[in-house]
């Protein structure tokens, strides 16, 4: 039972990557990824599950908070939040430039990388 828990944690942490990064290609290429129910849906599917199966895993194995833990909440955090800027509907009518929309593209890559780095190196 736990293994398939771990599995699916790292299967959606890797399908919610994947998905990031088409939605944030097809966001600087101008393209209305919204469009598309698939991208519209499964990210938060995905996020939900991955969310669910790392409390659970928290849970089961009885963690304790520790340092690297701390670390890769609030890379979680920083994630969500500068992704949450770089795919508001205000960017998609406001002339904001290509080199911000870019860098919180990679800002909100480098925070999700981070966190999974943390998780597989811990």
């Amino acid at each position: 039972m736990a293994y398939y828990l771990i599995y699916l944690h790292i299967a959606c942490a890797f399908l919610s990557l994947s998905l990031l990064i088409i939605r944030g290609r097809l966001q600087l290429a101008g393209q209305n990824w919204r469009e598309r129910k698939v991208l519209k849906i499964l990210p938060h599917f995905s996020d939900t599950l991955l969310f669910c199966s790392g409390i659970a895993m928290f849970m089961l194995f009885q963690h304790s908070i520790t340092l690297w833990f701390i670390f890769k909440m609030t890379f979680i955090a920083l994630y969500i939040a500068v992704a949450t800027i770089f795919f508001s509907r205000k960017r998609l009518t406001s002339p904001f430039s290509q080199k911000k929309s870019c860098f919180y593209f990679i800002t909100a890559l480098l925070f999700f990388l981070s966190a999974m780095f943390i998780a597989y190196f811990k």
